[in-house]
């Protein structure tokens, strides 16, 4: 059960940026992968340092992990796909 406090959280800039990442990936050399931090930051409209506080708060509170020996990439889990289809009705 995902909590009201819980949702409030993301009704802000951490919802933007979790919800671009949730995004299908797409091909880069032959080879599917998610989106960066520039990406994120560029597509917001935020600087790099902004993207990288909301990712690394997101990481912490574990709704994005990294992706293992991909630097820089990332992936939502369960739980913050859980809260992305909730706001999103």
């Amino acid at each position: 059960m995902i909590e009201e406090k819980e949702m409030d959280l993301f009704l802000t800039d951490n919802y933007k940026v979790l919800s671009l990442m949730n995004q299908p990936c797409y091909l880069v050399g032959g080879a599917y992968t998610s989106i960066t931090q520039k990406e994120i930051a560029d597509a917001l409209g935020f600087n790099i340092m902004k993207a990288n506080s909301i990712i690394k708060r997101l990481i912490e509170m574990g709704y994005v992990h990294t992706i293992e020996n991909h630097r820089g990439r990332y992936i939502v889990t369960e739980k913050a796909k859980a809260i992305i289809e909730k706001i999103g009705r």
